[in-house]
């Protein structure tokens, strides 16, 4: 993991701590806890928000008084990660349109809002060069392991997935101070935190625990983040939003490529 703009104190807002999922993952909580200036759990908080499973896949667990979701996990050698892989239609996929992946694989790519990495990894997997921008610690830390942990899956012959995530370099910092040092991509893409009241389902208890973690960027960190892609994109910058949400703020897209529940704005 390349470091820019870190600040080595910063710790995510929800985080309460790590916990280690079994007595054998003791050794890697603690120095996961080392690592991100957090505390080192020994049992379930009482206190509401996110503490970090230290295992294999790591996960968060969002702490509410309202059950127990599941934790949300980045591993990119799970079956339902494959599946979606193996079967992207690449000329009717709404991601794929919105890059440009479907006319040119050679693409470069910057997912500035890189998050859970599964675009990211989806736009790697059909041959763009992809630099995601991370400023979680935390989702930072979960995605360079789930490379480490793609990375060794190969040896037991995902091939193409190695391919993949050798395809992908993670940047931490923010998004709005990084994209003006990089060196202009073709495409810059953004899936921004959006209102949870959008989202259903699966997603939107993945959404719910991340913005648990890291809280909603404010309108005028929105405002700077498009006009830094904008400047950064040589071809386009393409906006992830749920489908009758409002314009990233407020910009206009000169167009917009829809699916079932979200849309891709597209700015040239």
């Amino acid at each position: 993991m390349y470091l820019a703009d870190a600040d080595d104190s910063r710790i995510d807002t929800g985080l309460l701590g790590v916990r280690a999922a079994s007595a054998e993952k003791r050794d890697l909580a603690a120095q996961w806890a080392g690592q991100l200036g957090a505390r080192l759990l020994t049992g379930r908080p009482d206190d509401h928000g996110v503490a970090l499973i230290a295992d294999q896949p790591a996960g968060l667990e969002l702490i509410t008084t309202q059950g127990r979701p599941k934790p949300v996990t980045v591993d990119f050698t799970a079956a339902q990660i494959l599946r979606r892989l193996k079967g992207i239609a690449v000329r009717r996929d709404p991601l794929v349109k919105a890059i440009g992946l479907h006319r040119r694989r050679d693409l470069t790519v910057v997912d500035a809002t890189a998050g859970l990495g599964r675009d990211g990894l989806v736009l790697a997997w059909l041959g763009a060069e992809v630099r995601w921008i991370e400023s979680s610690p935390t989702l930072a830390l979960m995605l360079n392991q789930a490379i480490e942990l793609a990375r060794d899956s190969a040896l037991g012959g995902q091939e193409r997935l190695r391919e993949a995530v050798d395809r992908l370099k993670l940047l931490f910092g923010q998004a709005e101070c990084i994209l003006p040092s990089l060196s202009q991509a073709d495409v810059v893409y953004l899936d921004p935190m959006y209102p949870l009241s959008s989202m259903r389902g699966g997603v939107g208890k993945e959404a719910q625990t991340l913005q648990a973690l890291i809280g909603k960027p404010s309108p005028s960190d929105e405002e700077l983040l498009i006009r830094r892609a904008l400047s950064c994109a040589k071809q386009r910058v393409a906006v992830k939003r749920p489908l009758r949400a409002s314009p990233l703020a407020g910009h206009r897209p000169i167009r917009h490529i829809a699916g079932k529940s979200i849309r891709f704005d597209i700015y040239e």
